[in-house]
């Protein structure tokens, strides 16, 4: 199958595509807004390549007899657009074409995004979810449709790849039983969207604060200093003061705007790691929430990193500087390196 593209963007620090030997029928990359031939598994090779290196890159794919365009999705709209088309899906009669296309795609699907449903969560498969203005009466006869190439615009949307999540596998399944779905012996992959990394934490730490209730070896001024570490106070922000005195990274040193903060954070942590003075940073407001959401993390020699989400323009306009380094010692290694995984730095 040979697909024509069109893409519009550019690579970091570069105003067209520089020569980049992908496959032997796709010699080079052409300048911006150029079109070029290619089979499938070269377009999803070719995605794969530019992914994450690129800036509003756009990418448009028709089949080379003049069919139908199929656009991938770049905003989250797009997105919320299709999710809304897979919800007339589910709410269809049994039975009926809508009902039956989505109870296949939702089986099928190999990764998917999970979204809120009330209190529980559905899941839209990426297939589907990935190109612009999708339906359900018209999907499966368009032979063009590939989850390759809607991972990655989906990856890019994210800006996270779909990866295995035990509990999101749990609640997949879950959903498949009430919808009285039959399950497909295959691996699955979830992206995880900012509005359910936000739920998931939620119950992380309310199932935490629940294990701080019932334990019976814990003192009530031990449960206290836990719960109260959640907030960063109590205890554990006395013990931060007492450590850095000041903002670890801007040297601020007014005490009642700062804010203790964890390193691997509280809902992950054990109890002596949740008063641990050296899991914690204390931090102005704007780097605890750049810090909080793996914006930026810290090396074990304490130089600053950056996601790629934010630039050192941002970054001067945050916190009144590009670069900085903390003091590390030891023992604040092992939480810095958890840090830096949880939130896939250096990968």
């Amino acid at each position: 199958m040979a697909l024509r593209w069109t893409a519009t963007g550019f690579l970091e620090g570069e105003k067209s595509f520089r020569r980049v030997h992908v496959v032997n029928d796709l010699r080079m990359l052409r300048p911006l807004s150029d079109e070029w031939s290619l089979p499938l598994t070269s377009a999803r090779r070719l995605l794969n390549l530019i992914s994450g290196r690129s800036r509003n890159l756009q990418i448009r794919i028709w089949n080379t007899t003049g069919g139908t365009m199929q656009q991938l999705v770049t905003k989250m709209k797009q997105v919320q657009d299709n999710i809304a088309e897979l919800e007339r899906g589910r709410k269809a009669k049994p039975g009926s074409t809508l009902r039956t296309e989505y109870e296949s795609l939702i089986r099928r699907g190999k990764c998917f995004v999970p979204y809120k449903l009330g209190p529980k969560i559905a899941f839209a498969p990426s297939r589907f979810t990935g190109y612009v203005g999708n339906k359900l009466s018209t999907h499966a006869s368009n032979p063009y449709r590939a989850g390759g190439l809607t991972n990655v615009a989906l990856t890019k949307i994210i800006d996270s790849p779909p990866r295995p999540n035990k509990n999101l596998e749990n609640r997949y399944i879950r959903f498949c039983e009430d919808t009285d779905l039959t399950l497909s012996n295959i691996k699955r992959n979830y992206w995880i969207p900012p509005e359910i990394a936000d739920l998931l934490d939620e119950e992380a730490e309310e199932k935490s604060l629940a294990s701080i209730d019932n334990n019976p070896k814990l003192s009530d001024t031990e449960r206290e200093q836990l719960i109260q570490a959640r907030r960063g106070q109590g205890l554990f922000r006395d013990r931060l003061l007492d450590y850095w005195k000041k903002c670890c990274v801007t040297s601020c040193d007014l005490q009642m705007v700062l804010r203790a903060s964890h390193i691997k954070p509280w809902r992950q942590s054990s109890n002596e790691e949740r008063l641990d003075k050296f899991n914690g940073l204390l931090l102005t407001p704007n780097v605890d929430a750049l810090f909080d959401k793996g914006l930026i993390s810290f090396s074990d020699s304490g130089e600053m990193l950056l996601s790629p989400q934010v630039s050192r323009k941002m970054l001067q306009v945050l916190i009144g500087k590009t670069e900085a380094r903390i003091k590390v010692k030891v023992e604040h290694k092992k939480y810095l390196k958890y840090h830096r995984n949880l939130h896939r730095f250096g990968r």
